[in-house]
């Protein structure tokens, strides 16, 4: 969510007060053009250096740290790009790891004693600077590790009694670098019934936090098995959040039912090697959650395909697209069990064949785009998909065409007479289409 009038007077206020800038400096929230103090710059000089040993190294950085007089100070310390990545394995890079875990204790700690005090000021004051500094997750990677820290402190802020600072709150709480299952019952505890800030926070953290995960699993060590397992404990809470009361927080959770279905998707098409020490098991129980996520999500995206909001139905078109792809991924493997949308598909079908005369010309093209995925599947609405071939709108027409040749042998009778009446369409791709399905037909 983009920073709204009430957090731009927030930041206003207390930003000119004197007493602001020294609370600012004493929560560890970022000042601007600030430059290094002296400590940060000798723990700095310390990182950069390998001719030292491992104890040597220990106490001057503890010596350091000892200096630093502020939450500030330590926040600085903690954004250095020095630190050696655990990752390496060697033993600096296990001091560093050892004395940058007690700096985000540190500042958790302060952020905690904030979150948890009466002074309000303070709060909002924290937190309006917090999600400020973190919303591109591309610096305050120290903050996120400390608020990662005090997640428990930002639930109760999140549901508490004051929904402007609540939801800056649930902003946070989607960008730690927790677990979902760690904040899914704090999100559920923010879904306040006069709140409906805070459930479209929630819906939007919630997407924030499956396009991260999307990003993961596209980059060169991703494991989109371990990725969705990661988000399943959501599924619930996306689905209650597609049938809220308010447009805008429905539209924000299908958002997320995306993001999900092609997190399914990856699992359900990834033919990677397994990662060291993992069995087929692992692959089976990927698999199993794709189809369990394609099966829950597939029955709350039914009842918004029939949403009295256009747009909102035209995202439940998108999300059904993309289940179908996900379901076609899991059917053509034999391991996958059955059918996960063999439940609603015929519930689809009618729904699909309805939209097929909706009055927003984008919901009835993704309509026929989803009947094209199925197939021959797509027989049962054949007349409505010849009627669409007389749409006003062209690219319906053009995908009406698409169906039909998508169908087959199942395409209902009156089809090539039909397509053939397109050959004088005023559209030159509806003619260039209707030509090269008849060209098929004949074959």
């Amino acid at each position: 969510m983009g920073a709204t009038f009430w957090q731009k007077k927030i930041c206003g206020t207390w930003r000119r007060a004197a007493a602001g800038t020294l609370v600012a400096c004493s929560l560890g929230v970022p000042a601007i053009g600030q430059t290094a103090p002296e400590p940060v710059d000798q723990i700095r000089a310390t990182l950069k250096g390998f001719d030292q040993t491992p104890g040597d190294r220990e106490k001057a950085l503890r010596a350091q740290v000892a200096k630093l007089a502020n939450l500030q100070e330590v926040r600085l310390a903690l954004e250095l790009v020095e630190w050696h990545s655990p990752e390496s394995g060697s033993a600096h890079a296990r001091v560093d790891a050892q004395v940058r875990a007690e700096l985000v204790d540190r500042l958790a700690d302060g952020y905690r004693k904030v979150l948890a005090g009466s002074d309000k000021s303070q709060r909002a004051l924290l937190l309006t600077t917090l999600t400020e500094c973190t919303k591109d997750r591309v610096g305050g990677r120290g903050v996120l590790d400390a608020c990662s820290l005090v997640t428990a402190e930002l639930g109760r802020v999140g549901s508490g009694n004051d929904p402007e600072l609540g939801v800056m709150a649930i902003e946070l709480l989607g960008r730690t670098p927790v677990p979902a299952s760690a904040v899914a019952g704090l999100f559920e505890a923010c879904l306040l019934p006069d709140s409906p800030m805070r459930r479209l926070a929630v819906a939007e953290a919630l997407g924030d936090m499956a396009r991260r995960e999307l990003q993961t699993v596209r980059g060169v060590n991703g494991n989109p098995g371990r990725s969705l397992e990661q988000l399943a404990t959501l599924t619930t809470l996306v689905g209650r959040l597609s049938a809220d009361e308010q447009v805008r927080v429905r539209r924000a959770s299908l958002e997320a039912v995306l993001c999900l279905a092609q997190l399914g998707h990856a699992v359900a098409t990834d033919r990677s090697p397994l990662p060291a020490g993992e069995g087929e098991g692992a692959r089976d129980l990927a698999t199993g959650n794709a189809s369990r996520l394609t099966t829950v999500l597939g029955a709350r995206v039914l009842v918004c395909l029939r949403d009295p909001d256009a747009e909102t139905r035209r995202k439940a078109q998108a999300c059904l697209g993309e289940l179908f792809r996900v379901r076609a991924a899991l059917v053509e493997n034999p391991r996958s069990g059955t059918d996960p949308l063999g439940a609603v598909l015929a519930g689809c079908l009618n729904t699909l064949g309805e939209a097929l005369r909706d009055p927003d010309a984008k919901v009835r093209r993704a309509a026929l785009e989803n009947l094209e995925i199925l197939g021959a599947e797509s027989a049962p609405c054949g007349k409505a998909v010849l009627q669409a071939l007389d749409d006003p709108d062209a690219f319906a027409r053009w995908g009406a065409i698409r169906v039909l040749m998508s169908q087959g042998k199942s395409a209902p009778s009156g089809t090539a007479e039909a397509i053939q009446e397109r050959l004088e369409d005023q559209d030159a791709d509806v003619r260039a289409a209707a030509e090269g399905a008849l060209r098929r037909l004949r074959e």
